[in-house]
């Protein structure tokens, strides 16, 4: 969140003076004149560092806090303090034997603690192309604060409803509809449903804050303006609609809340943010010069709904196409989450469907695929610009990999029957063309059957690839926390081809703008999807006796018939 901060106000001071030193150095073959340069701290700057600072991690006098000061460029140097800021106040920064006419960049970070952490960052200002002139010299610098919150972990209750947790914290319960969010003081919101008269009630971090008086015909999603720290419901009909609650996060009333309806322009809203009263929409809408109707595409509409007005249009609002040649996502495919931060929109695309439960009419049917996968995309509001990262664009390379059916003679054997007479003899296996197969099952007809194409990213655990992406659950200064919940194909120790499971907290560099880090969780997140790959067209047969691992998939059919036929499917790395 960057604050415009101008200096000789009363507001987050910070005096800047440049003078003149008395003497002038002596150096071989003339004489360099050399300046300083003073940033003094004073009491407006360090009572607005306090009333500004997050409740969660309240600065009080005696918070102790580091500052620093770099000056980088024609001359460099640095210079930190540490202290509380009762102690720090009226502190100066005094930077001597500066060239005349040098020119520098200025930085004033400020942290919490006795160290120079960049995790601690709470506050950073910056300001380019000084040069040191005589007399005194006002300058301004644009102080932006960072948000540190905690790590908010979720997963589904036997009644699938989202439990919560924060980093250490008890875990307290929600809604069926998964939905959260942090405000500027790095709080965290959840709904939870009161089955009694189907309402919802505000929770913050876990207690109950206000229950909603309007009234839901739909589940609805939290958000928050981060510039105006202000909450937001929003939900979908045939408009998108807003419900602003302007006294929720100040006096923790519900009472009154302001209505407002987006109506589409044929693009279909699918998920939104706002800041500083700015709305973010992204919308779907099918592409006429694409034609497989199962790849759709999305644009992102920013809307200014500062006027105070009950009802707009997309109509009115810019847009951005938000798809890319190389990211076609699948018509199951959805944006989970999106937020602002730092002049930027962020939003993560998921794209997890298992269709191999479908028919399979050819080699080529895309109906038979396997989806997990998934990116986040950015969004720059000033200059209209799309950055992808994460995205799997193909499918699983199947090139050298064998597929078999069990066979006896001219017949297929149906392994759910035959399982125990066939598992332990390769004999009885017979090897089907990866483009194309066509086998005479054992009632006389013949069945097409094919590979199954897999577009997850490639590995147990790829660093640079999303297996599903769903929630911004933390945000930290300069990054983003994310959890990754998919599925992932892995070769075992026995060299068996394998699933797993994907829970992943993934965080995300924002400066680079690249996975930084990711480390697995125990927490189920959305749902265990192991299971559901399994249960739905996995079945492992460990004990086969061949190179790779066997899984036989019972949802490759007969064109005539409902008759199922058993094929395996050893994907090698």
């Amino acid at each position: 969140m960057k604050k415009s901060i101008k200096f000789n106000t009363t507001f987050l001071l910070v005096l800047m003076s440049f003078a003149v030193l008395a003497g002038i150095q002596s150096c071989a073959g003339g004489f360099n004149q050399t300046d300083s340069f003073t940033l003094i701290l004073d009491d407006n700057f360090m009572q607005s560092i306090k009333s500004q600072a997050s409740q969660r991690n309240a600065e009080s006098d005696e918070s102790v806090v580091t500052i620093a000061v770099t000056l980088s460029g024609e001359y460099s140097d640095s210079q930190s303090k540490t202290g509380t800021l009762s102690s720090l106040k009226n502190e100066s920064f005094n930077f001597t034997q500066i060239p005349v006419r040098a020119t520098f960049d200025l930085r004033v970070a400020i942290y919490r603690g006795e160290a120079i952490d960049e995790l601690n960052l709470i506050y950073e200002g910056t300001q380019s192309g000084l040069t040191v002139a005589k007399g005194t010299q006002a300058v301004t610098v644009a102080m932006q604060k960072f948000l540190n919150t905690p790590i908010v972990l979720y997963e589904k209750n036997d009644n699938n409803f989202y439990n919560y947790s924060l980093s250490g914290s008890e875990t307290f319960g929600g809604t069926d509809h998964l939905s959260f969010c942090f405000d500027n003081d790095e709080n965290l919101y959840t709904l939870k449903l009161n089955s009694e008269n189907s309402s919802y009630t505000v929770c913050k971090d876990g207690a109950e804050l206000a229950s909603l008086t309007y009234s839901f015909g739909i589940a609805p999603t939290l958000m928050v303006d981060m510039a105006t720290n202000t909450m937001y419901t929003w939900f979908m009909e045939k408009e998108l609609v807003l419900v602003e609650w302007p006294n929720l996060l100040t006096e923790g009333s519900a009472e009154t809340y302001n209505e407002i309806k987006v109506v589409p322009t044929g693009d279909i809203p699918t998920y939104c943010t706002i800041y500083n009263k700015t709305l973010y929409v992204a919308a779907t809408y099918s592409d006429s010069t694409y034609s497989d109707s199962e790849f759709m595409y999305s644009r992102i509409y920013q809307l200014d709904i500062s006027s105070g007005a009950n009802q707009y249009s997309l109509a009115q609002a810019m847009s951005t196409d938000l798809g890319t040649s190389d990211m076609k996502v699948s018509s199951y495919s959805e944006i989970t989450d999106m937020l602002y931060q730092d002049g930027s929109v962020y939003l993560l695309v998921r794209d997890y469907y298992n269709k191999i439960s479908g028919y399979a009419v050819s080699p080529d049917d895309n109906s038979y695929c396997y989806y997990s996968r998934g990116a986040i995309i950015r969004y720059d509001v000033n200059n209209k610009t799309i950055k992808t990262i994460g995205w799997t664009s193909s499918c699983l390379d199947n090139t050298n990999t064998n597929l078999y059916a069990s066979s006896s003679g001219s017949g297929i054997y149906y392994t759910e029957q035959y399982s125990n007479e066939i598992k332990d003899d390769r004999t009885k296996w017979v090897k089907i063309s990866s483009d194309n197969a066509n086998m005479n099952g054992d009632i006389g007809k013949t069945i097409a059957a094919c590979f199954p194409k897999f577009y997850v990213p490639k590995g147990l655990n790829n660093k640079n690839s999303f297996y599903g992406p769903e929630k911004f659950i933390a945000l930290k200064p300069k990054k983003l926390i994310v959890s990754d919940d998919g599925v992932a194909f892995y070769t075992d120790s026995n060299g068996a081809y394998n699933v797993k499971n994907v829970n992943r907290i993934v965080e995300i560099d924002l400066e680079k703008f690249a996975i930084s880090s990711d480390s697995e969780t125990s927490v189920s997140f959305n749902e265990d999807l192991k299971d559901d790959i399994v249960s739905s067209a996995f079945t492992s047969i460990s004990n086969l006796n061949l190179s790779s691992s066997i899984y036989t998939s019972s949802n490759v059919y007969d064109s005539t018939s409902t008759d199922s036929v058993n094929v395996s499917i050893p994907l090698g790395e």
